[in-house]
């Protein structure tokens, strides 16, 4: 069950990422290229377009997240307690 929703996560965040990376492309370049010379500005405006692909699909596809998700699934399943397992509610604190 991990894998499926780990790889949906990380599918969405791809989609995502390459979105948005789309969308700022020429408008990156033209700053860079008002700033910079023309072969550093389109190098670093694909260096850029990198960055926003990593940095998108690394925040989107969030483990931590799914690991607690499955973790509160598999105790609903099995009837443990949320006390029991060690993990504090919200409302407990």
């Amino acid at each position: 069950m991990f894998v499926p929703l780990f790889a949906v996560s990380v599918i969405v965040a791809f989609g995502l990422a390459f979105g948005v990376s789309v969308i700022f492309k020429r408008m990156t370049a033209t700053v860079l290229s008002r700033n910079l010379a023309e072969n550093v500005s389109q190098a670093t405006t694909q260096i850029l377009q990198i960055a926003i692909l990593l940095v998108g699909v690394s925040n989107g596809a969030r483990i931590h997240l799914l690991k607690d998700y499955l973790t509160h699934l598999l105790q609903y399943e099995t009837g443990e307690c949320a006390d029991e397992a060690g993990i504090v509610e919200p409302g407990d604190v």
